[in-house]
């Protein structure tokens, strides 16, 4: 029986072995050919140049631990709005509509 959180963690380092990989194959490239090879390898791992761009940053300041997904920094915290929040956002819209129904009606 597997421990809890082992296979998470094993999808963790994978996931930043794989951009490691990545990057290596990006730092082989020569400076010319380096824009549409990233392009290339941007297809061939299913992620955007961006993303690439930001994980060799990390890469090259602190290596490749850096590259595991780091744990949300809001986990655990409500995402609900409490009702003050409704009630305010719904008086909001009431206004509104009211507010666009008498300009609509003022120009017919």
């Amino acid at each position: 029986m597997a421990i809890y959180g082992v296979s998470r963690f094993q999808a963790c380092a994978a996931e930043a072995l794989r951009k490691a990989e990545l990057l290596q194959k990006v730092r082989k490239l020569r400076p010319g050919e380096r824009q549409t090879g990233i392009k290339e390898l941007c297809k061939e791992y299913e992620c955007s140049i961006r993303s690439v761009y930001h994980w060799e940053s990390i890469y090259t300041k602190e290596g490749c631990i850096e590259l595991l997904p780091k744990p949300r920094s809001d986990k655990g915290t409500s995402k609900k709005m409490t009702d003050e929040e409704v009630s305010f956002i719904r008086e909001a819209y009431l206004r509104l509509v009211s507010h666009l129904s008498s300009t609509f009606t003022r120009h017919i």
